[in-house]
Parts: structure tokens; C-alpha cells; sequence
């Protein structure tokens, strides 16, 4: 199977600043793709140009940084615009037989459901809302993107907490 997976923010940001790493080989969405290859999957991941590491990589897996674009509004620490995403997938869309994209409150996300239909799967692991703006984004996106847009698609929580928060705006 091929498998795409979406994971724009690959290490954690400190106090809004992007880490600057020699590897990304400890990051959890590596150490995913390295199971899914182990397993014989083909995988590819898109992530944040700006999270690109310092040296070259010799991974299993191919790893593809998109520029993110806008960055005064979608801040690259704590939600991205990936520039070309959906060309991307729409140029691609035989290729990946599923995306697995993180988190329901991402642009990502919505655009790849936009782009493939039925392929996305989401992976949620935040089991609140973000606190940016006092809660009112994630609030406003988790009601109308999530119950509209994104109600058909598959939602895995990584844990009890973030399965009960995500239940209450989509199917799992």
C-alpha cells in the first residue's frame, strides 16, 4: 500500500519558535513511517519546509517540504499553509492509496479531504482546543469545517482523551 502521510509540524515548537535539527530521524511521524515501511508499505511524508534538518537524510521513506505560505497569518509553529499541497495531491492522487494527515484543526487536513476524498484518514492527538485566541478558531473550525467538510471522514484519537474530545464533532 502506499501511504501518504501528512504531518506538517514534525518536531515541537519552543514558545513559537521552530527547532533547528541536525535529523528528524527521533521525530514520532519517522518513527511511524519506519513502521509502515518495516511492514512493506511504499510511504511518503509532506511536512514544513521550514522543518527541513540540517544534513542530508537517508531515510526508507521519501520526505517531501512544502513552503508554507502566508506566515504572518498561518504562523509555520502552530498552523501552517502549505504552499502546493494541493497541486500536489491532485497530481499524485494514483499514487497514495491513503493519507493519514494529523490533527482535524489544520489546513492540511482540509485540504487533502478537498483533494482526495475518501483516501484521508485523520490522526488526531490534541484532546482540546487550542488555546490561540482564546479558544474561538479551533471552536469555529471544529464546528463548521469538522461537521461539514470533514464528517465522513475517519478520525483515530492516539489516546482516550483526544478520542472524547474529537467525538464530539466527528464520527470515530
Amino acid at each position: 500500500m502506499n501511504i501518504l502521510l501528512l504531518n506538517l509540524i514534525v518536531n515541537t515548537p519552543d514558545n513559537g519558535l521552530i527547532p533547528c535539527r541536525e535529523t528528524n530521524h527521533d521525530s514520532m511521524i519517522y518513527n511511524m513511517a519506519r513502521g509502515f515501511v518495516s511492514n512493506g508499505h511504499t510511504v511518503t511524508i509532506i511536512a514544513s519546509k521550514e522543518y527541513r534538518p540540517h544534513q542530508p537524510e537517508n531515510n526508507s521513506f521519501d520526505v517531501i517540504y512544502l513552503p508554507s505560505r502566508l506566515p504572518f497569518i498561518f504562523k509555520p509553529a502552530l498552523l501552517p499553509f502549505p504552499g502546493g499541497l494541493y497541486r500536489h495531491l491532485k497530481k499524485n492522487k494514483d499514487k497514495y492509496d491513503l493519507v493519514i494527515s494529523s490533527e482535524t484543526f489544520s489546513i492540511a487536513s482540509l485540504i487533502a479531504i478537498i483533494a482526495l476524498p475518501g483516501k484521508v484518514m485523520i490522526w488526531q492527538e490534541l484532546p482540546t482546543h487550542q488555546r490561540l485566541l482564546f479558544k474561538l478558531p479551533s471552536k469555529i473550525w471544529h464546528n463548521l469545517a469538522g461537521r461539514v467538510i470533514m464528517r465522513n471522514t475517519p478520525v483515530v484519537g492516539r489516546s482516550l482523551p483526544a478520542r472524547n474530545f474529537i467525538r464530539q464533532y466527528l464520527k470515530y
